[in-house]
């Protein structure tokens, strides 16, 4: 990609642009010339630090902050748990960027328009929005215990006029109720799910997505590692319940399902991939690779 920029002519009394890098074939001013002639060596460090000053300007540059009517509409000085459509599901300056992982997660994994996708804890369809102008019609399912936030989440990011086009289907119910769809999926996503559930309806959860998947499907899912002597049962909303990757391994096993670890960003909590047959995330857990480092960072204009 060339990068367009202005090289000052003092000889020619003005501007003459440059149209490439350095070796490029680019326009470039006759003094321009004759000094890069003159000092090769010189001339190409000059510009590789000045590269290398513009990046770092660009990457450290400080992000706009959002204005008041953005903050407000967006929820930007809500607390994760609060009642609006973005913050009931987490952090609501992490929704975009949450959305991003899953569908770049999915993408990576090897989905396609064609597939089938289950969206399970799909809430406002933060990943959901992107997914299902992408998916062909009636490929996007959801499951959501909360139907207000679906309402909302159509609302204020989706429209109703591309649920009707795309003739998706979803169920409001907390009991993994997969089979109700009739199909078997190429795909479920399940991010921030299993860290609200204690090991009974885990279980539960895993064993239906199991029942549910194609020959070759596979889930995608975040869980909350590390170890923890909570006791109880069923959904968490306000609270996390960890567990050891041994664990969640062990879950997966007794619903007849093979698991591996991701390498994939996430600002709290870890990914892993499952499926009915080992063969079938084998490549998939080694040759994953993120789309960008640093993901996951906080944004600094979130107002304590």
């Amino acid at each position: 990609m060339t990068r367009i920029g202005k090289l000052h002519d003092k000889t020619a009394g003005g501007d003459v642009e440059d149209r490439g890098r350095i070796g490029g074939g680019g326009v470039v001013s006759e003094s321009a010339q004759s000094w890069r002639s003159a000092f090769p060596v010189l001339y190409n460090v000059r510009v590789s630090f000045g590269r290398i000053i513009e990046n770092v300007r660009r990457r450290f540059s400080p992000r706009q902050s959002p204005t008041e009517s953005e903050r407000k509409r967006y929820g930007l000085d809500l607390n994760s748990g609060d009642r609006h459509y973005r913050a009931w599901v987490g952090p609501p300056e992490e929704y975009g960027e949450i959305a991003a992982l899953q569908v770049t997660l999915l993408l990576a994994a090897g989905l396609r328009e064609t597939h089938t996708l289950c969206d399970v804890g799909c809430g406002s369809l933060r990943a959901g929005r992107m997914l299902i102008p992408y998916l062909r019609p009636g490929n996007y399912h959801g499951i959501e215990p909360e139907q207000w936030l679906v309402e909302e989440g159509v609302e204020n990011e989706l429209g109703q006029s591309i649920l009707e086009a795309k003739r998706n289907s979803g169920r409001f119910a907390s009991n993994f109720p997969l089979e109700d769809f009739g199909v078997p999926f190429d795909f479920v996503v399940a991010q921030s799910v299993f860290s609200h559930t204690h090991p009974d309806l885990l279980q539960l959860g895993l064993s239906k997505i199991a029942a549910a998947l194609a020959d070759n499907g596979k889930l995608l899912a975040t869980w909350n590692e590390g170890y923890s002597t909570k006791q109880g049962s069923g959904w968490i909303h306000k609270g996390i319940k960890p567990c050891t990757w041994e664990e969640m391994r062990d879950y997966a096993a007794k619903s007849g399902l093979a698991a591996m670890r991701l390498k994939w960003p996430h600002p709290r909590q870890s990914w892993f991939v499952a499926a009915r047959s080992e063969e079938t995330i084998n490549g998939l857990a080694t040759s994953l690779r993120t789309p960008r480092p640093g993901w996951g960072r906080k944004r600094p204009w979130r107002k304590k």
